[in-house]
């Protein structure tokens, strides 16, 4: 869905390059003094493995302009945000800028949103019992003679907080000198965000080792706990610029 929104193909038609091991990335952007270690020095073999995803991602972000730039040559491109971009008048600067603005559009949306729906629908096959009951609200509120649409999304409390479990965190540095629970953190320190442990946290949530949508709802006479939402997509100048789309009432 998302290649095709960016540039109208499909995952199984167009994806020579993209199978990269993500788990494996090289460690130069959290150990940086890595990058002055020969590449012969024995645990350096990650050099030659970031060689190989740089000239992938290259592939990509260019076969992918390509791909739509002779589909509008042949007069059979499909609408897609790339196109759209393309068959206006362009510098060579600008063309540069649309391949890689697109290129990353779809490369920062299909590894979130493929394990998100992965873990949704790991969840959903462990725990039939939230599962039907899903399925039971959206009998309630849509019925059964049309599909769901986007306007129903806010009459679905209990789905809502079903699909609210994914998380997402970057590096940060440290702006000022720092003591937190007795730890001297130093200017400049990179550190990582322990968004596993804000949404597991007892004082916050009941039962949080529990698969649980209930528990984002409010008790009888409670205030709702925190909004998850808050957490999974970031926050400060690292939130998820696509997180709009999520929190749209409209």
């Amino acid at each position: 869905m998302i290649y095709r929104s960016s540039h109208y193909f499909r995952y199984d038609e167009y994806f020579p390059f993209l199978f990269i091991n993500s788990s494996l990335a090289p460690p130069f952007d959290h150990i940086p003094i890595l990058t002055h270690v020969p590449e012969w020095f024995p645990g350096i073999d990650f050099e030659s493995g970031a060689r190989d995803w740089h000239t992938d991602l290259q592939n990509m972000i260019d076969q992918s302009l390509e791909f739509v730039k002779s589909q509008i040559a042949a007069g059979v491109a499909s609408k897609s945000f790339t196109s759209d971009l393309l068959e206006r008048k362009m510098s060579t600067e600008e063309e540069q800028d649309i391949k890689w603005t697109t290129g990353i559009m779809f490369a920062g949306g299909v590894g979130t949103t493929v394990s998100s729906n992965y873990a949704f629908f790991l969840a959903m096959t462990l725990y039939p019992d939230v599962q039907k009951e899903a399925q039971e609200e959206i009998d309630a509120v849509v019925g059964s003679d049309r599909l769901p649409a986007f306007v129903d999304r806010f009459a679905h409390d209990f789905i809502v907080n079903i699909t609210d479990f994914s998380v997402v965190t970057v590096l940060r540095r440290v702006i000022a000198n720092d003591i937190h629970n007795g730890y001297y953190i130093s200017k400049g320190t990179l550190v990582i965000s322990n968004v596993w442990g804000m949404p597991h946290d007892p004082s916050t949530y009941s039962d949080p080792m529990e698969f649980s949508p209930d528990r984002f709802l409010p008790g009888e006479g409670e205030s709702p706990p925190t909004d998850s939402r808050n957490i999974c997509f970031g926050f400060g100048r690292c939130i998820v610029s696509g997180s709009s789309v999520q929190f749209n009432e409209g």
